[in-house]
């Protein structure tokens, strides 16, 4: 997982004195109307001695219907994308992608034999005192399935900490 252009920036400027660390994740907006904080999700892997770009919110968005009680946290931990071999046959434990997917034709989902340990790389995760909005935000992003992030937007006068208390957890 990569940040953006922007973090980096942002902390660049925190190093030279500008604003601190602290100040800023305290001023941290929450966007509901885009999706601009989930696509802080990036990564590049590297597979058999080649770099290989890897946009897991696109592979997490377009992973297939039987995966929907997944949520995003447990898709980096518990999946990998895998280019599909000549004669594959799919497993119990393989996914296709949706068919909206770019790579839908030649990569599949794989269930790791053991799980990884996700790592967010950027900014801090904020402080749930300092920043309610921000902290239950994230959290749903993470750890609440979704398959739009149209299901991740506020209703009229909601806060994220509306939307995360009437959450069923156990659902």
């Amino acid at each position: 997982m990569e940040q953006n252009h922007d973090d980096r920036d942002n902390q660049h400027s925190n190093q030279n004195g500008s604003e601190n660390a602290e100040e800023k994740e305290d001023n941290q907006d929450v966007h509901p109307d885009h999706d601009e904080g989930f696509e802080t999700f990036h990564f590049v892997d590297m597979k058999d001695g080649t770099f290989q770009p890897n946009n897991q919110r696109l592979d997490f968005l377009n992973r297939s219907h039987l995966m929907y009680d997944i949520s995003f946290y447990e898709f980096v931990s518990d999946f990998e994308k895998t280019k599909i071999p000549p004669n594959f046959e799919i497993r119990d434990r393989d996914f296709r992608f949706n068919p909206r997917h770019p790579q839908h034709h030649t990569h599949y989902l794989r269930r790791r034999k053991h799980s990884a340990v996700p790592v967010i790389v950027g900014l801090p995760f904020p402080v749930k005192e300092n920043n309610p909005e921000l902290w239950h935000y994230l959290f749903l992003v993470l750890f609440k399935p979704f398959f739009s992030l149209e299901e991740m937007k506020l209703n009229d006068g909601e806060t994220y900490v509306e939307k995360f208390n009437s959450w069923d957890i156990n659902s």
